[in-house]
């Protein structure tokens, strides 16, 4: 399956594998956090696109300069916010 602009959407065990993040702590940062935005697939399964991956690198990112998860996630959704608003 291919996202809107044509670019491959991932599974999540795909997802998993390139950054190296459990698929159980993904769908920790999606429910708690709001981090990742899959869409489904007609048989129900989370599929990911590139900026969900470019999301959770810079949360990794984060993590490794000591943030806690939270205050990660509010600096990844912070600059995803001022990126698009630049964008409009």
């Amino acid at each position: 399956m291919e996202a809107a602009a044509g670019r491959p959407l991932l599974r999540i065990g795909e997802l998993s594998r390139r950054v190296g993040i459990s698929d159980h702590l993904l769908r920790a940062w999606e429910s708690r956090y709001g981090l990742l935005h899959p869409v489904r697939s007609p048989g129900g399964f989370r599929l990911y696109s590139e900026a969900d991956e470019s999301r959770i690198r810079a949360m990794q990112a984060y993590l490794a300069d000591g943030l806690s998860a939270a205050e990660a996630a509010r600096a990844v959704l912070g600059a995803a916010s001022a990126q698009a608003a630049r964008a409009v």
